[in-house]
């Protein structure tokens, strides 16, 4: 009797050592799983920030077609003010047309 005690003890002990492994091992793929998605997290982190980098620069650096624009916008600014009037008259013609155009579709 006292042997087969004695064995169910170390059966029981077995099991919750067994069940204690098992936690164990869970909690540690746990926490590898979160090393990992901090990691990509932190990564992804950089590449956004890279990303800003470059579109800073190509923001700041004038292409010819932004210049040519520019310019054209220049000339019309000074065209307005100089001639007030028919700019006017051709911002209301042009307003006039486009909703007829819109209001007919």
């Amino acid at each position: 009797m006292k042997e087969f005690m004695s064995s169910t003890k170390k059966s029981i002990a077995n099991a919750d050592l067994n069940a204690r492994k098992n936690e164990i091992a869970d909690r540690l793929a746990e926490i590898s799983d979160m090393m990992r998605e901090k990691d990509i997290n932190a990564r992804r982190d950089e590449l956004l920030a890279k990303l800003n980098e470059v579109k800073e620069k190509i923001g700041h650096q004038d292409t010819p077609m932004q210049e040519k624009l520019s310019v054209r916008l220049d000339e019309l600014e000074a065209y307005i003010k100089q001639h007030p009037i028919t700019a006017m008259a051709i911002a209301l013609s042009a307003g006039f047309f486009m909703g007829n155009l819109f209001r007919k579709s």
